[in-house]
This record gives structure tokens, sequence and C-alpha cells, in this order.
């Protein structure tokens, strides 16, 4: 237990036994007298440069922290660990929050640059070992450049089969040699690994590119652009701009955005930039509310005072470049997420929404990156925004942290619901199983794309 907390629970003990004993006009000479409480100066302190950790900690989440007006008062002096500090402040409700000391900053003006392989796996536990397989492949990246692709089965590291101990190496280390393969379905309807090799990778720093594969489909008279996002960013506007170009030339009917790997991370002002080549375009025009956000006092005053809107509008700066639909078709999974949701909930007020897969995470809350800017030679814990000021001696320190709720402009949440189901009869189990991961985004039999292509015909 934290000392100065012990002390308050003690001392209040002690008003209470003796507020008992006035009570009862009694008293005991012979109970046994409670020791006395240990001098302030005896109990050990935090050394100062925890201590100016501590406080990092403890001014960025009264300012930011989405529940804040619920934290315990803890006297950082005697933290003697910040991480665990830290730990101590979260909300029962905060499965998410988490601090690190080893952040690397990026200094680009924006999108998301990062030292990456370029690779999103998903891993499969087999009796022998761990297996990881590729979902998808950043453009541009180390493991585009090596041939690596969706369906490729992560077979070992560095000569030693995937386990829960070496499984990190994938994301971390500065250089790994990879054992791959391809898979196939055989006769039975099981997976068979085929062409076994190996491939030397060396992470790089790369601006992750959301625009993973797009096309127009053109089935049974029916146009249909099919796009897969991985996350919002404002990094590349005029390239997705151009994909959208492309879908109003070719006239399509309906649009499918996979959003399947759309996560947690992500631009919340690139949200609303990519609704309004989307939704209808007489809300479009009105600059309608799209995503609305929910702070704690502190920070929504702040925001308010600073002339800034707590909402997300469609801009009518693309009416002349909006689609013209009515409908479209998500393709979700346990893997959508967070900005991913709200944006699908930000268009539901204005259009038909047809959701197809399995029911989405349920991140009805929202998260900021809390860093240790330096402003006139102090330390002021602040939101991430790239080219921010990091202090020196606290450089390596960040924390992600719960920071807001949202809603559309109904006042929508999926915070009871736990997420976004399936539209009805468009409900498909474990859709990122290992047959879907054989086929190609955009391939029209991979599964969820075909149910989607099968949905539109059936509900034109």
């Amino acid at each position: 237990m934290n000392i100065s907390i012990y002390r308050r629970i003690l001392c209040r003990g002690i008003e209470f036994m003796l507020f008992v004993s006035l009570l009862s006009g009694c008293g005991d000479k012979n109970n046994e007298q409670i020791p006395p409480l240990p001098p302030e100066d005896t109990i050990p302190q935090a050394p100062a440069s925890v201590q100016k950790v501590n406080k990092f900690i403890r001014d960025g989440m009264k300012h930011y922290y989405f529940w804040a007006d619920l934290m315990p008062e803890i006297d950082i002096r005697y933290e003697l660990d910040s991480k665990i500090y830290f730990k101590k402040l979260l909300n029962d409700n905060d499965n998410w929050s988490a601090i690190r000391n080893d952040m690397e900053y990026q200094n680009t003006k924006s999108g998301y640059t990062v030292t990456t392989l370029g690779f999103s796996p998903v891993f499969f536990q087999t009796p022998e070992q761990i297996i990881g397989v590729i979902q998808y492949v950043y453009k541009d990246s180390p493991a585009a450049k090596a041939g690596l692709k969706r369906g490729n089965a992560l077979l070992a590291v560095d000569g030693e089969n995937i386990t829960q101990e070496n499984l990190s190496y994938i994301f971390n280390k500065r250089s790994l040699t990879l054992k791959y393969s391809d898979i196939s379905i055989n006769e039975s309807g099981n997976p068979v690994l085929t062409d076994i090799r190996e491939v030397h990778l060396i992470p790089k720093n790369i601006t992750l590119n959301p625009i993973n594969t797009y096309k127009v489909i053109d089935t049974l008279g029916l146009k249909i652009g099919y796009l897969v996002y991985t996350h919002f960013d404002d990094y590349h506007y005029e390239e997705l701009g151009n994909v959208f170009r492309f879908f109003k030339s070719q006239n399509i009917r309906d649009l499918i955005m996979d959003f399947r790997y759309t996560g947690s991370f992500g631009n919340w002002k690139a949200a609303g930039v990519v609704g309004s080549w989307i939704a209808p375009e007489d809300f479009v025009s009105r600059n309608e509310e799209f995503i609305c956000f929910k702070y704690n006092n502190l920070y929504k005053n702040e925001l308010l005072e600073n002339g800034k809107d707590n909402t997300i509008r469609l801009t009518d700066s693309l009416v002349s470049e909006n689609l013209g639909i009515r409908r479209v078709f998500f393709l979700i999974s346990k893997q959508t997420a967070e900005i991913g949701e709200a944006f699908i909930l930000g268009l539901k007020p204005y259009m038909q929404v047809n959701l197809i897969g399995e029911k989405t995470k349920g991140m009805s809350l929202f998260m900021g990156t809390v860093v240790p800017q330096l402003k006139n030679d102090s330390i002021v814990p602040g939101l991430y925004e790239k080219g921010n000021i990091i202090a020196p001696e606290l450089k390596n320190w960040a924390y992600n942290i719960i920071i807001g709720s949202y809603t559309n402009k109904n006042g929508d949440t999926i915070w009871e619901a736990g997420g976004l189901s399936p539209s009805g009869g468009m409900q498909i189990n474990n859709p990122n199983n290992i047959r879907s991961l054989t086929r190609q985004l955009g391939e029209l039999k991979e599964p969820l794309l075909s149910a989607a292509i099968n949905i539109i015909h059936v509900i034109k």
C-alpha cells in the first residue's frame, strides 16, 4: 500500500476509535496503545529524477485523462516506480492506457512514419508451434520489396520456431531472418505449407500508406467500388482523392469499404475528409456534424476557450468530388476499432450503412499520446503532434491514455452494445480465417468480398 494513503487510513482509524470512546463514556487504560507513526522524514522518497517523471504523469493525467475527476490523490514523492504509479491512477474501466520509456519520436510534419518491416500478421497456435500469417503488407515497405504478401506463413525467426518468448522479435529486432512459406488449401479443405524459404529483413523508416487495394468490380450490370483502407491519415489525401475520383468517373452505384483492419490509430480530422467523399452530397454541402467528442471538464473547457470545436464535420470543399451514393457496405471484423468504428457510426444518420462480417472490437473511447514537451525551459505534458519539442530529460517517456468518448450527430454510441454488429443476415463468422488469408485482398473469390458482392446483388 502506498505509504501516504496508509497514513491517512490509519489517522482516520484513530479518529473513529476516539469518537466511539467519547460516545461510550468509557476508556480502558489496559488497552494496548497504538504505536506512534514514523516521522515523515523517515519514509523513503523517490529520487528527484523519478519524482520528475511522476510529476509529468500526474499533471498530464489530470489535464487529459477521461476519468481525471476520479483519479486517486497519491503523493508523488513516495512513488519509487513511475510505471507502477501510472497504473495506480487508471480507472477500473480502463483496459487500454499504457506507459513506456522507450519512445522514439518522428519529426515528419504529417502521416504515420514508423520504423517497421511493413506487414501486419495474425498468429495461430498449433500443437507444435506458433505460426504467423500475413494479413496485409504496406506499400514500399521492406516486406513488400522482399516479395512478402498476404497469406505467407511465418514459421521461424533467426532459425528458431516462433514462440511466446521470441514472437516480439518480429516487431522489435533491428534485423532478422524469417523462414516463411506459401499456404494452399488441399482437397480435404486443410491448409498445406508450400515453397518454404528464408528472407533477411531490416526495418526501415517509412510513412505508412493506408490505401492497400482499390478497384471497380463490374458484375451482372452493377459497378461496385472496393477500397481496403487500414487507417486514417492526413498525408495521403491527394492519392485517396484520386481513388474516389476514379470511382466517380466509373459511375459506381455501390461502395464496399474494407475496414476489417481499420484499427485504433489514425487522424480524426481525416475521418471527416473521407466521410465527405462518401456521405450524400446535400449533407456534405451543409458541413454537417460527423463525429462528436466528450472530454473531461478541464480539457473540454480549455478547448472551448481556445475556440476549438469538439466536433468533426463534413467538409463542403469536396462536394464536387462526392460519389453521390445513398448506401455503403463495410467489411468489418474484431480488428475494426475506435476511429474505424466512429467513422461507420458517423455515417449512419445520413445514409444506409450495411455491415458485413463479425462484430467490431467495441472501442467507444479514444486515446491520445501524452509527451513531455519543453516550453519556456519547463516540462509541460502535451498531446503528441508532429514537430513537438521534447524535453531531453524525459525524451523517452510517453503514455497513451483514454482522453475521450465519441458519438455521432444523433448522440449514438457503441458503449452499451460493445461494438458494431453486422446487419441482419450479414454475419460472417471468423472472416479472418486461413481460407480467407490464402486469397489476396480484392480477389473476387476472397470469402468476405465474395459474400459482400452476393449481398449487394440480393438487395439491389
